[in-house]
């Protein structure tokens, strides 16, 4: 984001924000931004409706969230061991003032998604390996920075006020707006990233292992969809 771009954010933010947002200790919100799931859109958003603070797999000690107010709004990636939610702010769980929200996504797509990123990135290992060779790694990464098992993932995600999915983002931004009190916008999905003919060459059998071993991520989405579609869609589309 250039620096006139970071201007525009702060000015739009200055034009919405309001006393009681600056006065207000509660809510504050908390964005768990799982990698390829839509949330560089999504912060763009944040930036808009909230001074942002953004935390991102940095070591040290935890921010001080008590002096937060509701016109600030952490994000971070919490996915990495030291920086996991619950290891850095272990409260937020228990304590209503502290509303936690994230987006995730169909795990194959997801999967492939950060592969093409990091080529693009110029990462040495993503180069080298086929993408094949990634699928076969990955195994319930979606859980494993939620920190969900098979017992406890309805437990874990039911402590986001809201589960968004990207494939419905617009639709998730709205649903986010009206449950802030925020204005709603129109956000591009930014940061996509291109894929090349290399997905037509993956066979069955590798789609199937990558299915069977990712039972749980799998899981997660299918709960964030069914709760997106029964309880939250309906508030901003009631004849859904």
């Amino acid at each position: 984001m250039n620096a006139i771009q970071k201007i525009r954010n702060k000015t739009l933010f200055l034009k919405q924000v309001r006393l009681k947002n600056i006065t207000s200790k509660e809510p504050v919100y908390i964005f768990h931004h799982i990698h390829k799931c839509g949330g560089t859109s999504i912060e763009n958003a944040l930036r808009n409706w909230f001074f942002l603070i953004r935390e991102y797999n940095l070591p040290g000690p935890p921010k001080n969230l008590e002096t937060y107010r509701n016109f600030m709004c952490l994000s971070g990636h919490f996915g990495t061991e030291n920086t996991f939610l619950f290891e850095k702010y272990p409260f937020i769980f228990d304590d209503q003032r502290y509303q936690l929200f994230t987006i995730v996504r169909d795990p194959l797509d997801r999967a492939i998604s950060r592969y093409f990123h990091g080529r693009k990135l110029g990462y040495k290992e993503f180069l080298d390996w086929r993408i094949e060779d990634y699928l076969a790694i990955i195994n319930n990464w979606m859980a494993s920075v939620l920190q969900c098992t098979e017992d406890n993932y309805e437990e874990i995600l039911g402590r986001y006020f809201f589960v968004g999915i990207l494939e419905e983002l617009q639709a998730s931004l709205n649903i986010l707006a009206h449950f802030m009190d925020r204005k709603p916008m129109q956000i591009p999905h930014v940061n996509k990233t291109k894929r090349d003919d290399k997905l037509s060459t993956i066979s069955k059998a590798t789609l199937d292992d990558f299915k069977q071993r990712n039972q749980l991520d799998y899981k997660i989405y299918e709960w964030a969809k069914e709760k997106f579609y029964s309880t939250h869609l309906p508030l901003i589309e009631p004849d859904t």
